[in-house]
């Protein structure tokens, strides 16, 4: 499971997940279960953006508000009571604990805005403007973190070069600053979010300590949370969270100055390492995520102000490739933390842990990894599916962690298997004799996969990395380098150097001449899309760069690239958007294009431009994609259904309900789902017979290995 965002009911008998595109599952949960989510009760289609704050109360009632600050108050059985919409964004929320009123706060260019809304008429108060009028909008980070205090009084923690801690009464209007000792002196960066917590039964609050690492009595260095005094700001001692190796701790900070700029570097740099915080709803004991050692929770007993126990995670961390799309997202990863009331039930990580962990009067590690059961179907824990994907009606290509495997979708026998240093693969096709397959990646590289040999070699784009578009013939193989232009590969003059053998073709602007390399590099074109579609007698790649859009009927270009022979000629098409201004997503038709934005969709005859159908969508996170042989086109929506699609009509055909799927690859009649659980299941759409369910999962000395599940 993937949840960003983990609440239990007050008598801790349900769970609710709340996801990335704001879908949230409520599940039953008791102690047999350990706390994971088991029967599902219902599902919730309102929010569109991430979930950012849930909360279940005790007359069975979900409080959930995403990101765009879009709120609803639902039954447990999904049925809506209440909603509302402010015109807030980059929102953090919080509620009380008998959930009458939702807090938000959010930190944009525009300022501070903090804000409480009454959740029975919907009616919103703002904060005083003297509480924020002298916080200057340019020092900030995004991030205001609001905790509810009661009905009327929340706190609010503002992640700026100086943090600062302001209560405020909305009832009668007032304000107070709470006056922190240490304060952080240098912005962490564009994209953070304040960890703190407050337990108001015993006036203190919980956050990252200032100077982060310290040293216990054995020498080791620790990371470290700080306890203060909620009413006056004091410090009142340092929670040592997590043991770090002394190789992995930056000279500077044993060694530094602390008002010197790489001491405040490197502070900033390993603070990250203390992700979330989170206190019990009696304020007694708190939890905290830290990521170094080993990514787990630690709990602290504030009341007798002792270590109770830690839990570590099932699942190891992988490292992360640079993409441009996620530049600036929140990385969720270790984030992630739901306490029930009691602290009898956590949910941590992605993917998601579940832990029932029991503490007694002595410390204890609880190790989710050494201690992982057989699942009840009788398989071992899945490990984390970054892509998975069929190239023929034979076999599908699987990637985990740094591993890649060539699979049989009959058997789920593993038939070819490679491995890379952070290999994140975005696609991949089939050479017509199949003896190669092309893979496209996330980073500046691409691999090309010789299927007689096992041999793969590598490619390196000119730019950041993008998909692989298809095949001309069996010798050379099409890439995107990711942002404009395309890479022709003949396979027999592939150097490991790169691309010098290979044909790199530029790219137009609106129809202008054509760049050169080098203007590409010094360009950095951000949202390109393209995709190739063969015809009888020769090939065509329409590629869109940048962002189009923005008025009604507003002209834009294609680029073109024509495939004939051993010849391409480049040139340009005009065509049509209805939309806003928006990145949009390419994919070959048959003979048409099919441009996708969040909500709109337009289709376009390839060869001359001319817009045959354009529809919106139901919900903007509804998935549009095309068959392996791009010959059919098919929607996948937020509710479950997957429907093929005639892209000239808008008629839609029920191909299955399959709720939860991250990704379908179909060909032919056989279709492969990735599902969120992080398994895959093959099946043939004619008969509606499962031919193989899979996963990725720990063997040998800890080798990642394809196992057949169920």
């Amino acid at each position: 499971m993937n949840a960003i965002q983990i609440a239990y009911s007050p008598d801790e008998t349900i769970v609710a997940l709340g996801h990335k595109q704001g879908r949230i599952d409520l599940y039953s949960v008791n102690k047999k279960s350990k706390g994971k989510p088991e029967k599902s009760i219902c599902t919730i289609h309102h929010h569109e953006e991430d979930i950012v704050h849930l909360r279940i109360t005790a007359d069975s009632h979900v409080i959930s508000v995403d990101g765009d600050g879009k709120w609803a108050y639902h039954k447990v059985t999904g049925e809506l009571v209440q909603k509302g919409k402010t015109k807030m964004s980059c929102v953090l929320a919080h509620s009380d604990v008998k959930g009458k009123v939702i807090y938000m706060g959010s930190v944009t260019d525009d300022g501070v805005e903090l804000v409480k809304i009454d959740i029975s008429s919907g009616n919103k108060v703002h904060a005083p403007k003297e509480a924020t009028h002298d916080i200057e909008a340019e020092l900030l980070d995004w991030g205001c973190r609001p905790i509810a205090l009661d009905e009327n009084r929340a706190a609010f923690y503002i992640q700026l070069a100086t943090q600062q801690l302001i209560i405020v009464d909305f009832e009668k209007q007032s304000f107070e600053n709470i006056p922190l000792k240490y304060k952080q002196l240098i912005p962490e960066n564009l994209v953070s979010d304040p960890v703190i917590d407050i337990s108001t039964t015993l006036d203190l609050g919980v956050r990252l300590d200032y100077h982060p690492l310290q040293k216990n009595e054995d020498g080791d260095y620790q990371l470290s949370a700080e306890v203060f005094r909620l009413s006056t700001g004091e410090r009142q001692y340092s929670i040592p969270c997590d043991a770090v190796p002394k190789d992995h701790v930056d000279p500077v900070l044993i060694d530094g100055g602390q008002e010197s700029e790489e001491y405040k570097k490197a502070r900033a740099s390993f603070a990250k390492g203390l992700t979330n915080i989170q206190i019990e709803e009696n304020g007694k004991r708190v939890w905290l995520a830290s990521r170094y050692h080993k990514p787990g929770v630690l709990c602290f007993d504030l009341e007798a102000k002792k270590h109770v126990g830690m839990v570590f995670s099932a699942y190891s961390p992988e490292p992360k490739t640079f993409s441009l799309d996620e530049a600036f997202e929140l990385d969720q990863t270790f984030k992630v933390l739901g306490v029930s009331p009691s602290g009898s039930y956590i949910g941590f990580g992605l993917p998601n842990n579940w832990a029932s962990p029991e503490f007694g009067d002595t410390f204890k590690v609880i190790d989710l990894e050494s201690d992982q059961k057989q699942s009840n179907k009788g398989g071992k824990q899945p490990q984390h599916m970054k892509k998975a994907f069929l190239v023929s009606d034979e076999w599908a290509v699987v990637n985990s962690g740094s591993e890649c495997f060539l699979i049989d979708i009959h058997t789920g026998e593993t038939l070819k298997h490679f491995s890379s240093k952070y290999l994140t693969i975005k696609n991949g096709a089939l050479s017509p004799d199949k003896k190669h397959i092309a893979l496209g990646c996330e980073a500046s590289n691409g691999f090309l996969w010789n299927l007689e040999s096992g041999e793969v070699s590598e490619l390196y784009y000119l730019t950041i990395g993008g998909p692989v578009l298809g095949w001309l013939d069996d010798q050379r193989v099409v890439f995107t380098s990711g942002q404009g232009g395309i890479i022709e590969v003949d396979i027999k003059l592939f150097k490991e150097e790169g691309y010098e053998q290979s044909g790199h073709y530029g790219l137009k602007l609106d129809g202008d001449d054509e760049l050169e390399d080098y203007e590409i590099m010094e360009m950095q074109v951000d949202g390109a899309s393209s995709d190739m579609l063969s015809f009888e007698d020769k090939s065509m790649v329409l590629e869109i760069l940048g962002y189009i859009g923005g008025r009604l009927n507003e002209d834009f270009w294609f680029n073109k690239y024509v495939f004939k022979g051993s010849k391409i000629k480049t040139g340009s098409i005009k065509a049509r958007w209805d939309g806003p201004h928006e990145h949009v997503d390419l994919m070959a038709c048959g003979n048409k294009i099919i441009a996708k934005g969040e909500e709109n969709v337009s289709i376009y005859v390839a060869k001359t431009g001319e817009r045959v159908n354009h529809f919106v969508l139901d919900k903007k996170h509804d998935q549009v994609f095309v068959n392996v042989e791009k010959s059919k086109a098919y929607i996948y929506t937020a509710t479950g259904s997957l429907f093929e699609l005639d892209v000239e009509n808008n008629h839609r055909k029920t191909i299955l309900d399959m709720p939860r799927v991250k990704g379908f690859s179909i060909t032919k009649n056989i279709l492969l789902a990735q599902k969120e659980d992080h398994t895959i299941e093959v099946m043939d759409v004619g008969s509606g017979k499962s031919l193989v369910k899979a996963a990725v999962v720990k063997g040998k000395k800890n080798s990642l290995v394809i196992e057949k599940i169920g």
